[in-house]
């Protein structure tokens, strides 16, 4: 590292950061949702060339400590501080985005690296120590090394001793304390006592731990689950639906759901007679059937029970809530009345989770019938629109309600609770990659090995068949369920 001449106390930086009104007192709301007493906000400093250029150089020292190839500034603030310190002291940078680029080179990460560098992470302040983590899991997907991070401000809510006992485990460094820096503040006159205890005593109370969700990625991405059988998952789901359909896909030795993507009554009972046997699953979309009634219904629930398999409507409820009680409920369809599983898109909000939670548990109490819901995560057509960070809301909206949602529609792994079941569609044998209209394809290998998927669902591969002999139907489902649950049980040895 090139010598720092550069000199400034770093109580200086405090006082014109509280001069600038980077360091605000009063009322503040946080993202969290929490009110607090202060709140800083660095990304001042870029309106202050000479303050920026005299809090970069706190990090100096820190830096000499720590052994790297890059650095890496947490987005968005630190990313100037990164910037400042990687072209005065000529230290190579990458640069994590907060998004994965939709176009061009569609990448996360920028820069020139390569595989086994080692990262030093540059920070504003730490909290929970989220960002870092995050940055952190970015940078080592891509074969990174990360072990060091500094800060300019540890705000003492517990963030460094997060990272610590992490999976990741990476020393923080910091500039400054926020007991240090409220405490000068005090002892200068710029605040009172008053307020410095006020302060003190809101950060010592307010621990900030890591999310569920990010927790759930660092699982994820260090693979610290491991696959267990649908016997065990079954004894771990809080959902009655859940415990049967993992019960039902050990007992009948398949994880194989047929898609009946057919017009007519009388070729989906045919299918649901001809499949039964081999399914744990039958899906519907009961919008596309010309003649539905609820003759048929009453018809095809009595097939479902000779033959032990699990009704799911595909409906991809995504409607504000009371509106969606009522497609659930009533209408021409009267779902509730003979489906077992419905699911849901989260686009409108949690007030369409909690309506159709209200429902469920109403008709459940009148019943005894057992019901769930899936939450998509992620579709199967080429092109869409779906958020990268979708599958991470899906997630956090299952893990509110675990005994109402059983699971996702996926087609990357979600979670690695073993309580909720992974449901990957456009499952097909053969060399089609797509159907011209924007359904992908993948084999059951892919989609229980590569994909993350406990079920697999298939429609074309199977229903295509439904015309030809009863050997060949027989054969054709056979080969999808033997495929499919042997991929499964080969990850459980």
């Amino acid at each position: 590292m090139a010598n720092d001449h550069h000199s400034v106390d770093i109580f200086s930086v405090i006082r014109r950061l509280y001069e600038y009104n980077a360091l605000k007192f009063g009322q503040f709301k946080l993202k969290s949702g929490i009110e607090s007493p202060v709140y800083i906000d660095l990304r001042t400093i870029i309106s202050q060339p000479d303050l920026m250029i005299d809090l970069c150089h706190q990090y100096v020292p820190l830096m000499k400590q720590c052994r790297f190839d890059l650095i890496c500034g947490v987005p968005y603030t630190a990313l100037t501080m990164a910037t400042y310190l990687s072209t005065k002291f000529r230290h190579p940078m990458v640069m994590r985005r907060k998004e994965t680029k939709q176009h061009g080179t569609k990448q996360i990460l920028e820069g020139v690296y390569q595989r086994g560098n080692r990262v030093l992470i540059i920070e504003d302040l730490i909290s929970s120590g989220s960002s870092i983590l995050e940055t952190a899991l970015t940078l080592r997907q891509a074969g990174l090394i990360v072990t060091d991070a500094i800060v300019f401000i540890d705000r003492e809510q517990g963030g460094i001793r997060n990272l610590q006992h992490s999976d990741i485990d990476i020393k923080v460094h910091s500039c400054i304390h926020f007991s240090e820096m409220i405490t000068y503040l005090k002892d200068e006159g710029h605040i009172t006592g008053e307020k410095s205890s006020e302060v003190l005593e809101w950060i010592q109370s307010n621990y900030c731990a890591i999310p569920a969700t990010l927790h759930n990625q660092l699982a994820l991405t260090t693979c610290s689950s491991s696959w267990k059988s649908y016997e065990d998952r079954a004894r771990l789901c809080q959902n009655p639906l859940g415990k049967r359909l993992f019960e039902l896909m050990a007992m009948k030795r398949s994880n194989l759901c047929v898609s009946a993507d057919l017009t007519d009554c009388q070729s989906i009972l045919k299918l649901a007679e001809l499949a039964g046997p081999h399914i744990v699953m039958l899906k519907t979309h009961v919008d596309i059937i010309d003649d539905f009634s609820m003759d048929f219904a009453r018809r095809l629930r009595d097939l479902a029970k000779n033959h032990n398999f699990i009704l799911f409507e595909d409906r991809k409820f995504a409607d504000i809530g009371s509106t969606v009680q009522k497609q659930y409920a009533g209408g021409l369809f009267r779902l509730s009345e003979w489906t077992d599983l419905i699911n849901a898109h989260l686009l409108p909000g949690p007030g369409l989770i909690e309506a159709l939670r209200q429902e469920f548990m109403a008709r459940s109490f009148k019943d005894s019938q057992q019901r769930g819901c899936l939450l998509i995560s992620h579709l199967s057509s080429q092109g869409n629109l779906v958020p990268v960070d979708y599958a991470q809301e899906a997630y956090k909206m299952a893990i509110k309600n675990p005994d109402f949602i059983v699971g996702f529609i996926s087609q990357t792994k979600v979670c690695t609770d073993p309580a909720f079941i992974h449901m990957t569609p456009g499952v097909r044998i053969g060399n089609e990659k797509n159907d011209k209209l924007g359904q992908q394809y993948t084999t059951p290998e892919d989609a229980v090995q590569n994909k993350g998927a406990d079920l697999i669902i298939v429609g074309r591969g199977i229903i295509s068949k439904l015309d030809s002999s009863c050997e060949e139907f027989e054969t054709n489902i056979i080969l999808y369920k033997q495929r499919g649950y042997n991929a499964y049980i080969n990850l459980c040895q």
